[in-house]
């Protein structure tokens, strides 16, 4: 029997990814029933669940104790916010709730054996990166490749070990800068949300450590390396039990990854099929289609207005120029901002569309 402490992970998700979590925690709970899962959830139940139900301990923005709150959230989209607070709900479960580690991850991943060897690593390192792939990409002409890998970062920001003792708080307050303002994903500009950040980890943290471990953070960009075998829960990735299954790029349903995904993998597509429908059996079981129709509770001004993200682009680039944020929210400013920038796009938008109905008449 492990002497470690129970294992601690943290996952942040919009209340419409509810499902996702719950499945998540569901199949953690047949290997560690001890464990300790912290669920962050930016725009809060809406009154769409109790979080005193959860099998789960649920978080609020409110819980962080983050400065300028409305002003960071407002600045980002949804996809983005969650990224950009990643590091924020670490530094909470680290040093509110006094965990000695802990292990994000995504919300859609699935565990499938004992995590020990996993939370072990985390343990034993101030911060535990897990590399997208640890082989090259065969040169096919098929996604994902060399360049895409270039572009979206070495390291998955999905699967991370980070410790309360040592250079773990360094890299979170290094971190937490980074995201500050710059949570975004503009990958001509060399960023993608918090992920490009982590290629700088190894070289400017010397305690850091990157996990090779085939059975960790197994998904459709590493596919071409580790080929998933077994039946009926008795999972194993080449030689390894599969520990944790990223099902990014999935079609829940039909069992099959999304189109930009496609480099083909006969020798595995049993496998992975029944893997696919266990883990549509755990959505299914916790409602994650009646959640995935949730609403997006920071979509609007508080007068119920739509928010662009071209307007919460340019309230960020306000906010780094030097002006107050204040509640953006509430702002009759930022909002007849939107409505200007409505208006001004009406000219484009008309001519668009004109030229795509001349297209129609005169094939």
């Amino acid at each position: 029997m492990s002497s470690n402490p129970p294992i601690a992970t943290c996952t942040v998700i919009t209340r419409s990814y509810l499902g996702d979590v719950r499945a998540l925690v569901r199949t953690l709970r047949r290997w560690h029933p001890d464990a300790r899962p912290y669920v962050l959830v930016i725009d809060g139940p809406g009154g769409k669940f109790d979080p005193a139900l959860e099998d789960f301990t649920v978080l609020g923005i409110a819980d962080l104790d983050l400065p300028d709150a409305q002003a960071f959230c407002f600045q980002y989209t949804a996809f983005e916010l969650c990224n950009a607070l990643k590091v924020h709900l670490l530094r909470h479960v680290l040093d509110v709730r006094g965990e000695p580690a802990a292990l994000y991850l995504d919300g859609d991943l699935g565990v499938y054996a004992p995590l020990d060897e996993l939370w072990g690593q985390v343990l034993a390192h101030d911060v535990l990166l897990t590399p997208h792939a640890t082989r090259p990409f065969p040169a096919d002409g098929h996604f994902p490749h060399d360049l895409g890998l270039l572009a979206a970062g070495a390291y998955n920001a999905g699967v991370l070990g980070v410790r309360s003792s040592g250079e773990g708080p360094l890299f979170l307050e290094w971190w937490a800068r980074g995201v500050r303002h710059d949570c975004v994903d503009d990958r001509s500009n060399g960023l993608y949300v918090d992920q490009k950040y982590l290629d700088l980890v190894p070289g400017f943290f010397p305690g850091a450590a990157v996990l090779r471990h085939d059975g960790v953070n197994v998904a459709h960009f590493n596919l071409h390396q580790r080929r998933v075998h077994g039946a009926d829960g008795r999972w194993r990735v080449n030689e390894v039990p599969l520990l944790l299954f990223h099902f990014t790029q999935i079609r829940h349903r039909e069992g099959t990854f999304w189109p930009p995904v496609s480099r083909p993998f006969p020798e595995q597509q049993e496998a992975l099929r029944g893997l696919f429908a266990s883990y549509l059996a755990d959505l299914e079981a916790v409602g994650w289609a009646g959640c995935r129709t949730w609403d997006y509770g920071l979509s609007h001004f508080d007068s119920g207005r739509p928010i662009s993200p071209a307007t919460r682009v340019a309230f960020r680039k306000a906010w780094v120029a030097g002006g107050a944020p204040g509640d953006p929210y509430a702002s009759p400013e930022w909002e007849a901002f939107e409505r200007g920038l409505r208006w001004r796009e009406w000219p484009r938008r008309a001519v668009r569309f004109i030229r795509r109905l001349g297209r129609r008449q005169h094939p």
